[in-house]
């Protein structure tokens, strides 16, 4: 009889512990995969009808074989680079959430568990997250590139969204008699513009030379905007309305691409994001290629 109990229990022993994956140097055994979700296994465990049951355990096992295998490939990647977490860090972490949010360990696993969440899973999911983080800051960071061309292709899509656009340093004298603009260009080309429009301007502007101060090309008119957009600094343009002759002048232009430091930094770290993403999946598959990964049959 008791012959017969240690057959029984070595037998259990071998079915527990076999050996379902091997990625790197770790193994993955049926009891580890069973371990992720007991409530789970004992729910599929207890379902009566056989077919039923060997197709839910098959897809348990399935789903969470899968899950761990990724979890270990990162983690050997991880290696290769130096870049460790232990499980004790993983726990740190997970207690320094429940401190935060004056909770206890039995709220966190319920709050889980509605989600669909095993403990096994939020700490394997913590454990990667501190990975992922140190992986960017040690090693991916450093293989994105951003280049001027980058950054000004990203102003150009969001200008509004970064508050970046082309102004324009403008003059501009009003003629409600077109017979003097004779005398109004040959003061430019003898004084300069601003002489002109303090002596000629009717516009409210002319004493202080006509100045209207930077301004956003995005805020003209059509017609003006089309005029003006392909002047270089100190060039400037005539424009006829009806019995009026609009006379614009660009002391400088201020690029769109021409950031503040802030605005800059804030490009730089979107564009970091959004390449972060591509780099760090170009990479990982790569790494992937030389981790050793096998399935044996579960």
């Amino acid at each position: 009889m008791i012959l017969l109990l240690t057959i029984v229990q070595q037998s259990r022993s071998e079915i527990i512990n076999r050996i379902l994956a091997v990625v790197g140097n770790n193994i993955i055994t049926q009891y580890e995969v069973e371990s992720f979700n007991p409530n789970r296994v004992k729910e599929i465990y207890s379902i009566q009808d056989e077919d039923k049951r060997s197709q839910a355990i098959k897809t348990y096992y399935k789903n969470v074989l899968d899950f761990l295998v990724e979890q270990y490939t990162l983690e050997e990647i991880g290696k290769k680079y130096n870049v460790v977490v232990t499980e004790k860090e993983a726990e740190e972490a997970i207690d320094d959430i429940i401190k935060r949010n004056n909770i206890s360990v039995k709220d966190l696993e319920e709050a889980l568990a509605k989600e669909g969440i095993t403990m096994a899973q939020y700490r394997w999911q913590i454990k990667m997250d501190i990975l992922a983080t140190r992986l960017k800051s040690r090693v991916i960071n450093q293989l994105v590139v951003i280049t001027e061309n980058d950054i000004k292709k990203y102003v150009d899509e969001h200008q509004k969204e970064i508050g970046s656009y082309d102004e324009y340093e403008l003059r501009y004298i009003l003629l409600k008699d077109p017979s003097k603009l004779t005398e109004v260009r040959k003061l430019i080309k003898e004084k300069g513009f601003i002489a002109a429009a303090i002596q000629f301007s009717e516009d409210k502007t002319g004493k202080n030379g006509g100045y209207l101060g930077f301004v956003n090309i995005e805020h003209l008119t059509k017609d003006i905007k089309e005029k003006v957009k392909d002047l270089k600094p100190k060039e400037l343009v005539e424009i006829e309305s009806g019995n009026e002759v609009k006379i614009f002048y660009v002391e400088s232009i201020k690029s769109r691409y021409d950031l503040s430091k802030d605005q800059r930094e804030k490009v730089i770290a979107a564009l970091m994001d959004t390449m972060y993403k591509d780099v760090y999946k170009s990479w990982l598959e790569k790494n992937k290629e030389a981790i050793f990964i096998r399935y044996l049959t579960y």
